[in-house]
């Protein structure tokens, strides 16, 4: 059932790393150094697709799972960006009658600074930043409401946390171990008579994870 992007963002709140039931979308790629498993409901909400991802380590050292290394593209080759974590949050806070923090153009930029700290296998701080500047396309609506402060709203603060928890971070997935979150697309626009084919490529633990899947015309 197709939901507006607050439904979509509720849904992430709600059900953690897990935003889908009776996956339409599930496939997984198991190669040498890593195995990765993508879910989806295959469902458009206001044109944007919610993938679950989680990886599992195969190796000995730790492999970096971040979504600066996932690429979405169309069946002509044409990026799809990921919305960042800071649009995200704004979408949300406009949803609880709160102000944006950022502009639209700050996504991008934000994104990073927002996330967790992440070390790198090399001991580094990792300061890679999320897919999705260019091309960016938010639905925040500015509204005349209070400072988006969560601190003094127990509500936008749930949901804000729960959104945090569902999203994918970049994050060092330890050996023999898995983890995971969701991505959130940018509005796909597919043409009535065009392909509705779709490509995510992950990279991880060195290895290059590819699927491809189409969306149905009745799941928009």
């Amino acid at each position: 059932m197709k939901q507006s992007v607050y439904g979509l963002l509720a849904a992430l709140a709600v059900t953690g790393l897990t935003p889908v039931t009776g996956a339409a979308l599930d496939q997984r790629s198991d190669k040498a150094a890593g195995l990765v498993t993508v879910s989806s409901d295959l469902v458009l909400n206001d044109g944007r697709l919610v993938i679950k991802i989680v990886a599992f380590n195969k190796g000995a050292a730790p492999a970096e799972l971040t979504p600066e290394k996932i690429t979405v593209s169309t069946a002509a080759g044409k990026t799809v960006p990921l919305a960042s974590l800071a649009q995200l949050e704004d979408e949300t806070r406009v949803a609880y009658g709160v102000k944006p923090e950022h502009r639209p153009g700050d996504y991008a930029s934000t994104s990073a600074m927002q996330r967790p700290p992440v070390t790198t296998a090399s001991g580094e701080r990792d300061v890679s930043g999320y897919t999705g500047g260019d091309g960016t396309v938010s639905t925040v609506t500015p509204v005349h409401g209070k400072k988006g402060d969560e601190s003094n709203n127990p509500e936008l603060k749930t949901a804000l946390e729960n959104l945090r928890a569902a999203i994918l971070h970049p994050v060092s997935v330890a050996a023999n171990t898995a983890n995971g979150g969701n991505i959130v697309t940018q509005a796909i626009k597919f043409s009535r008579k065009g392909a509705r084919g779709l490509k995510l490529t992950i990279d991880f633990a060195n290895e290059r994870h590819e699927f491809e899947f189409e969306v149905p015309p009745s799941n928009e």
